[in-house]
């Protein structure tokens, strides 16, 4: 479960270097609403890895060794 946390907080940090350049350019609005929709990326992916059966968006993905 840890090892989920840890890649839901990798997964968050390599969205927001992808996005780093339009992060600067918002206004605090787009900025709260960006970190909502990271965390909720996040929280998916982490479901997806604790219920590996269970059908989310991120379902069609391999799963880490730790999970199979």
């Amino acid at each position: 479960m840890i090892v989920n946390f840890i890649e839901a907080a990798a997964f968050i940090a390599a969205l927001c270097a992808l996005q780093w350049k339009e992060w600067k350019q918002a206004n605090p609005p787009t900025k709260i609403a960006m970190v909502a929709m990271m965390t909720l990326t996040a929280g998916a992916w982490v479901v997806s890895n604790v219920f590996p059966n269970a059908h989310t968006s991120f379902s069609w993905l391999p799963k880490p060794f730790h999970v199979r």
